[in-house]
């Protein structure tokens, strides 16, 4: 009730004329938003603000209603605080169904695949590594040192919408992945778009706790990506040495 009298404040009488496909468009950008201000995986938009969202969803075609209702109802069901709760959200968004694209009544052929789009894989273009130093961890809920690393991917069909990365964290030095490697796995998504993103930076902290990845070794990291189409990277290979146990940088 709060944020509607609020939009009311802020908009005056045009309120009340607004088509519902505007009306649930804002409602799913408030829930995008609020679900952002708690994922780690997610960002909100720089500029959002509640007259920012009506002026962006009065371009919306007007068929649209159902489809933002499902995608206000995906992400307000969720638990976003969490990497398990936010990919939760997201594959229940990704479900949410376009209506028929038709070009007098539904006119979304904006919204739907191009024929170019899922021809080519991601080059992963950079990884650095970073040191923020001792960092609280939400998920051990105590300061711990941590590693930032970052890795920058680019694909030229624009299908990094969504992505998969493993990484292989190899303790010997030598171009080659041993079978002492361990091998993590992410996934996220960069966009709500089809075919709209063709670069990305993926961020990953590593949190040490003692164990392995140890304090103040150097490994080896193996990155693949797979883009939202399922094609692959080819190998990346990148030194980083993690900090000591005061998250001093090595």
């Amino acid at each position: 009730m709060h944020r509607l009298s609020l939009l009311f404040l802020l908009l005056g009488c045009r309120q009340l004329r607004k088509s519902s496909t505007e009306l649930s468009c804002e409602d799913a950008a408030l829930a995008y938003n609020t679900c952002a201000e708690e994922s780690p995986l997610l960002d909100s938009p720089v500029d959002y603000s509640s007259i920012t969202a009506s002026l962006a969803c009065q371009s919306q075609p007007n068929c649209l209603g159902d489809y933002f209702s499902c995608v206000a109802r995906s992400l307000q069901s969720s638990d976003c605080s969490t990497e398990e709760g936010t990919d939760a959200a997201m594959l229940l968004v990704s479900d949410c169904i376009l209506p028929p694209h038709d070009p007098e009544t539904c006119d979304i052929e904006q919204y739907l695949p191009n024929e170019d789009c899922g021809g080519a894989a991601p080059i992963i273009q950079e990884v650095v590594c970073s040191y923020p130093g001792m960092t609280y961890s939400p998920n051990d809920g105590e300061v711990l040192p941590l590693i930032n690393i970052n890795v920058r991917v680019t694909d030229t069909d624009g299908d990094l919408t969504a992505y998969a990365m493993t990484l292989q964290v190899d303790s010997e030095i030598d171009g080659a992945v041993s079978t002492g490697a361990r091998s993590y796995d992410l996934s996220g998504t960069t966009s709500d778009g089809i075919c709209d993103t063709d670069e990305s930076n993926i961020a990953i902290d590593f949190f040490l706790k003692g164990g392995f990845p140890y304090y103040s070794t150097t490994y080896e990291l193996f990155f693949v990506v797979e883009d939202a189409s399922g094609l692959s990277s080819p190998v990346y290979v990148q030194q980083c040495t993690m900090p000591d146990e005061n998250g001093n940088p090595p």
